[in-house]
C-alpha cells in the first residue's frame, strides 16, 4: 500500500502471448513486429504525472491510423510505471525504489481492410474416456492461422448415460478466449460438480469463427469410477471364477468317483 506521493510515467509497449499457459509477454523488444506497428500511432494527454494517497488521474490516449494501414490485428499494452520524485536530489545519479510498480492493460485493436484475414481451426479437441477421481475434464488447441484476433466460445454439456436431459451445462453463459495471430492456445474446462461415481454422456462444443457451421465438437460416454471401486469389481470377478472352477473341478471329481464305484 502505498502512503505517499507516486510520481509516474506512462508509456505504449507491444504485447503477445505465448508459452503452455499462454502468459502475456509485455516487451519494448518486441518491437517492429507485423501485429505491434500501432505502438507507433498512440499518443497520450500526458506521459508523466503523479498521485497522492486515494487519489486518481485520468489519462486520455488517440489512436492515429494510417491511410495506407494494412487491414488486420494491431496489440499494444499501456504500461505505467513508478518513477523518482523529480525534485528529489540524488547524490550519484542512481534511481534506488524502494518499491518498483508496473502496471500494464493490453488493448486489441482490428484495423478494417480488404487484406483483413480471419482464419483458425482447433487442432485437438479431447475428452478421456475414464476417470478416477472428478472432476470430468475436457480440452482443445486453437490456432490462429489469420492475421487478425480470434474469438473462442466453448462450452461443456453433460447428460446421464440412457437420457438427454442435462444435468450440467454452460451454454448459455459459455466460456470466452482470444487467441492472437501467428499462435496456438491450449484450453482446459472442467466439470467441478462430478459425483465420485457415475456415467455419462458428455459433449464439448467450440465455436471459433462468425459462421455457425464453424464449430468443433467432440462427444464421447465418459465413466467416473474410484480405484477403491475398481478393486472391489475386480475381487468379486476373480472371487466367482474362483468359485465357479472350483465347483466344477469338485463336479468332475465326483463324477470320478462315481464310476469307480459303479
Amino acid at each position: 500500500m502505498i502512503t505517499e506521493k507516486l510520481f509516474y510515467k506512462v508509456d505504449v509497449v507491444p504485447f503477445t502471448r505465448s508459452g503452455n499457459n499462454y502468459d502475456i509477454v509485455v516487451e519494448e523488444e518486441l518491437g517492429d513486429g507485423a501485429y505491434n506497428d500501432i505502438v507507433n500511432w498512440v499518443t497520450f494527454s500526458s506521459n508523466q504525472g503523479s498521485l497522492n494517497p486515494n487519489e486518481t488521474d485520468e489519462i486520455t490516449y488517440t489512436v492515429n491510423v494510417p491511410k495506407d494501414a494494412n487491414g488486420g490485428g494491431q496489440y499494444f499494452a499501456i504500461l505505467v510505471t513508478r518513477t523518482e520524485d523529480p525534485n528529489k536530489a540524488s547524490g550519484d545519479g542512481n534511481v534506488s525504489l524502494n518499491e518498483i510498480i508496473r502496471i500494464a492493460s493490453t488493448v486489441y485493436a482490428t484495423i478494417s481492410g480488404k487484406d483483413m484475414q480471419l482464419s483458425g481451426a482447433i487442432r485437438e479437441n479431447n475428452m478421456a474416456s475414464f476417470f478416477l477421481v472428478p472432476p470430468i475434464k475436457s480440452s482443445f488447441v486453437a490456432e490462429n492461422t489469420g492475421n487478425t484476433h480470434m474469438e473462442i466460445d466453448y462450452y461443456m454439456q453433460v447428460f446421464p448415460l440412457f437420457s438427454s436431459e442435462e444435468v450440467y451445462t454452460n451454454e448459455e453463459d459459455p466460456k470466452h478466449v482470444i487467441v492472437l495471430p501467428g499462435t496456438t492456445r491450449y484450453i482446459e474446462q472442467e466439470w467441478t460438480e462430478t459425483p465420485q461415481i457415475g456415467i455419462f454422456n458428455v459433449r464439448q462444443v467450440v465455436a471459433y469463427g462468425s459462421d455457425d457451421n464453424e464449430k468443433s465438437i467432440t462427444e464421447k460416454m465418459v465413466i467416473v469410477c474410484p480405484a477403491w471401486l475398481i478393486f472391489v469389481v475386480l475381487f468379486v470377478i476373480f472371487a466367482l471364477i474362483f468359485y465357479f472352477v472350483a465347483k466344477a473341478k469338485a463336479r468332475k471329481k465326483a463324477a470320478k468317483k462315481a464310476e469307480k464305484t459303479a
